[in-house]
């Protein structure tokens, strides 16, 4: 498969890069005999290239797209539109991409009316490139390929820069492509990896690969070690803050049920949009919903469903994208929706739907009538760090190529919304232009139900109970977020040993602020050091937090589950913790409390304390006819309130 990759510096003005393409297209005309004028203005229309034949009296008019997302229909409408308004001969349409769905049916419905086929022509990629070669501008890359016959190559791309013209080979090793050979177009001469990096720095792509410089003697390499895609991994117990394991997932139904009818609809061919979104605040259970789904993969409405769910915190560079898609597709098979055994070949780190394995592996899913899904969770992490931009073009290219193919593949992004994204962030405008093309599903906060469920398998886990004044508190405090009544539920568990030792936390707000200092303050400095590092600059490399700190100091946190390994990086898992950690913040969260006793008895409480303080609640108590559970149930509102202290 070949490519063609036309590109300029990136401080060239628009029009000067207009002017590039123009120049070399208008290249490709003169050997085919066209006297060629550059950027032309009539009234109402512009024309980027006029081409008049030296031979017979024939005019041209030629419009030149150096666009890498396909052409929609309307480019085409509106050249042949030009072609009738100047009663020019033909329209030609040259473009570095190619077209969308809308626009290669219009080009057919051209090809198909003689009439209209003599009046536009459209020169793709391929087709220019074929051009190239009989005019003998480049050499067929078909002669390089004996150069590489230790390699298994890929694609071939033709980079074409106002310096010069340039095959780049993409070298496959375990199914994904990992280095690259550059060839002179001209020559044929291989080029060092020095002057093969500055060929390759034309697509920020190619930075995912290394450049191989070319001997004639040199043999087969060792396997290039790739960076691992982490799954989203699940918390192993009831305590464990990672992502619930979908065995005790609770609640949720209305978002499963919506996520799950718009992934049997992109099965079934009831709509046409490929992407989908689940959106809501930190902690509000977002991973532990995608582990749910990947685990009702196969079964009910996602019958002949597969789904993988990814840690975006694991990306490295822009391969991290065909990685994931390639994994994608070996899910598939062990969910019997591919052949036993595929194991696919991706050509082109530029352009991996091309690869010949990913058109069969569609053509069996349409024949299958089924659906693969692959879900990046944690996405706004893409985000996050300027050398991942890239990763994240790559992630909505390959959207807008799913979108345009009408594949039965689905991309799904979990991301946090209290993500800060400046509107001058590059990422913003293109997660913005997606956004007429996916559909959003928001979590929301837990209901009582989903409350009392999570309660009860938090007793049943741990084999303690929880008095029915300690759950009404919990309840309380956690203000219907998932992430503080998880939290709460882990303190309060941990450290109660009978239900009148439980008492103690109903004579003070659980403050979570409070909490974090205190999973802090039992662990030494270094490893609160180490933490601090993570935080900061989380995704971080391991191989640079262990440069830093000492291995006991990373196994502790691992052990204590603060630290978390995501393929070759460290993350704090818990984001709440994580800002905490950066800039001493936790989130807001409006104070509410469901009180237990009314104001009369209240009133009648302080009076007593106010002539017999200090006091102990079960004189009080008693003093009301009170047994000692609604005693306490009283004294909490009072210390919520802040009329009494606990002494």
């Amino acid at each position: 498969m070949e490519h063609l990759l036309l590109t300029c510096p990136d401080d060239w003005a628009n029009d000067a890069r207009g002017d590039f393409f123009e120049g070399f297209v208008a290249d490709v005309l003169r050997p085919m005999r066209f006297t060629v004028a550059q950027r032309l203005r009539f009234t109402g229309m512009e024309i980027d290239l006029l081409a008049k034949s030296e031979d017979q009296p024939r005019t041209i008019l030629v419009e030149c797209k150096a666009h890498r997302d396909p052409l929609p229909a309307d480019v085409i409408s509106k050249l042949i539109g030009n072609v009738t308004l100047r009663r020019a001969d033909a329209g030609w349409l040259f473009s570095t991409g190619d077209l969308t769905k809308d626009g290669r049916g219009q080009w057919e419905e051209i090809q198909n009316d003689p009439a209209l086929a003599q009046r536009f022509m459209w020169y793709s990629p391929t087709r220019l490139m074929d051009v190239l070669k009989q005019q003998r501008r480049v050499i067929d890359p078909l002669t390089l390929t004996a150069r590489l016959h230790h390699f298994d190559v890929g694609n071939w791309t033709l980079i074409v820069t106002p310096t010069g013209r340039h095959w780049l080979a993409e070298i496959v090793e375990s199914g994904m492509p990992t280095r690259y050979v550059v060839f002179d177009a001209a020559t044929g001469e291989a080029l060092d990896a020095v002057r093969a990096n500055g060929v390759a720095a034309a697509e920020p792509r190619f930075s995912a690969l290394e450049p191989l410089a070319l001997l004639e003697t040199q043999l087969a390499l060792n396997i290039r070690e790739r960076a691992p895609v982490a799954r989203v991994i699940s918390g192993e117990a009831w305590d464990d803050l990672r992502p619930a394991h979908p065995k005790g997932f609770v609640g949720r139904d209305d978002i499963i049920s919506d996520v799950s009818t718009f992934i049997a609809d992109v099965r079934d061919g009831s709509t046409s949009t490929r992407t989908f979104a689940v959106q809501g605040p930190s902690g509000w259970g977002k991973s532990s919903l995608v582990l749910k789904l990947a685990d009702l993969a196969g079964k009910s409405r996602l019958a002949r469903c597969s789904v993988t769910a990814i840690d975006s915190r694991s990306a490295t560079n822009s391969a991290f994208v065909s990685e994931a898609f390639r994994l994608a597709l070996v899910d598939a098979a062990t969910h019997q929706l591919l052949p036993a055994g595929f194991n696919p070949v991706l050509q082109s780190i530029r352009d991996p739907l091309d690869s010949p394995d990913i058109q069969r592996a569609c053509d069996e899913l349409v024949q299958q009538r089924a659906c693969i899904v692959l879900i990046f969770d944690q996405f706004e992490e893409l985000f996050a760090k300027e050398q991942l931009f890239e990763t994240f073009n790559a992630v909505r290219e390959l959207s807008l190529e799913l979108d345009a193919r009408q594949w039965p593949i689905v991309l799904g992004f979990a991301w946090k919304t209290d993500a800060s994204l400046p509107q001058q962030h590059p990422a913003y405008h293109l997660w913005h232009q997606l956004s007429d093309r996916r559909r959003t599903f928001k979590i929301r906060e837990f209901g009582k139900r989903d409350i009392q469920k999570i309660v009860s398998g938090a007793e049943l886990s741990s084999g303690k109970r929880l008095s029915p004044a300690v759950r009404a508190r919990v309840s309380d405090q956690s203000q219907n977020l998932p992430w503080l009544l998880k939290k709460l539920l882990v303190h309060v568990l941990q450290r109660v040993s009978s239900e009148e030792s439980q008492y103690i936390f109903l004579e003070r707000e659980l403050d979570v602020e409070l909490l974090f200092k205190e999973d802090l303050s039992i662990l030494p400095e270094e490893p609160v050091r180490c933490l601090r590092y993570v935080a900061q600059r989380a995704p971080v490399a391991i191989a640079e937090v262990e440069e830093n700190f000492s291995r006991d100091s990373t196994n502790l946190l691992i052990d204590s589950r603060l630290l978390v390994r995501s393929g070759m990086n460290y993350v704090v898992y818990w984001d709440v913790f994580r800002d905490y950690l950066v800039d001493g913040r936790v989130p807001h969260i409006p104070w509410a409390r469901t009180f237990q006793r009314g104001a009369a008895i209240a009133v009648r409480a302080l009076q007593i304390l106010r002539d017999t303080a200090p006091s102990s609640i079960p004189k009080v108590g008693s003093a009301l006819g009170l047994k000692e559970g609604p005693a306490f149930n009283l004294f909490g509102d009072l210390v919520a309130l802040q009329l009494v202290e606990s002494l």
